[in-house]
């Protein structure tokens, strides 16, 4: 679960054997396990609005965990 405040972001990713959470994006662009596949409406969403709206990163299959909400 992210914090009830969503002051620090929580960012996941998930295939079959693993889960990998991460408190910076960063992290996980940088970690060779982690496919990096651009997600074309969420990129369109920070060019456009300045932020990718719901779970959305600029990467398909990483999320953001929200405000006090838990993933599902």
């Amino acid at each position: 679960m992210a914090d009830k405040l969503g002051i620090r972001p929580l960012y996941f990713w998930a295939d079959d054997d693993v889960i990998v959470f991460a408190s910076a994006l960063r992290i996980l662009e940088e970690l060779p396990l982690v496919p990096k596949q651009m997600d074309l409406r969420a990129v369109t969403e920070l060019v456009g609005l300045g932020a990718p709206l719901a779970d959305r990163t600029p990467y398909s299959g990483i999320s953001l965990l929200r405000a006090a909400r838990l993933s599902g």
